[in-house]
């Protein structure tokens, strides 16, 4: 996955479940790696929405610290490359951020297998000052681009 303008381009690995039930990140030592949900549309897909995960670490340097800190534009693109030459464009539009507390996950936030063709970003926010587990989660969406 590139973000194009921003020079990053990180290793993308397919994932399954966490044992919480929500779609697994890569190995924690992987702070600039993206999963892809594998129960999730595949990137590039024509409907649906293409679930992606990072992590976020309490005192920075993932990918979803940079993200949480305004890394993305509305209009930046986002480049996927299967490796074997194809490529897929999404348009970042915006980003949302709901409490762990208050998701529900019939909500349509993150898992939509129908709806128009997009990708979602989810890293953690929020870090309390005692404890591990973060408040809320972020989520950043950009759409499929069909066009020049």
């Amino acid at each position: 996955m590139t973000l194009e303008g921003h020079r990053r381009s990180m290793p993308m690995m397919s994932l399954g479940v966490a044992p919480d039930q929500a779609p697994a990140s890569p190995p924690s030592h992987l702070g600039n790696t993206v999963g892809w949900f594998d129960r999730s549309v595949p990137p590039g897909a024509a409907q649906g929405r293409a679930v992606l995960t990072s992590h976020t670490f309490r005192w920075g340097g993932a990918l979803g610290n940079e993200l949480n800190h305004g890394l993305l534009a509305p209009g930046d693109v986002i480049r996927i490359s299967d490796g074997g030459g194809r490529d897929v464009c999404y348009r970042f539009t915006g980003a949302l951020k709901v409490r762990v507390s208050d998701y529900r996950p019939d909500s349509g936030l993150v898992h939509d297998n129908d709806g128009p063709a997009q990708l979602v970003i989810v890293v953690c926010s929020d870090y309390p000052l005692v404890g591990d587990a973060a408040a809320s989660r972020a989520l950043y969406y950009a759409d499929l681009v069909t066009g020049p």
